[in-house]
């Protein structure tokens, strides 16, 4: 859990979802990509990547435009180092 996500625009807290956001986006990408050695982080988001997004933030009861925003594009420093 991350609790120090918080949506700016209605400060609802993300980091309650966040791990299941992360684990639901490398299911999807897994399936789309195979095992290939591609860093989640790098792959470019496409429109189908974007048709996926939709369905996780539904799954996940995120409504709100600003959430989703928030949430798509938080980056951990895990992630990166």
């Amino acid at each position: 859990m991350y609790p120090l996500i918080v949506c700016f625009n209605c400060g609802r807290s993300l980091g309650d979802i966040y791990d299941a956001f992360r684990y639901l986006r490398a299911q999807r990408n897994r399936e789309a990509y195979g095992n290939s050695d591609i860093h989640p982080v790098l792959i470019s988001i496409t429109e189908n990547n974007q048709a996926g997004l939709e369905d996780i933030f539904n799954q996940l009861g995120l409504r709100m435009m600003c959430c989703r925003a928030n949430i798509a594009t938080q980056i951990t420093i895990d992630d990166v180092y």
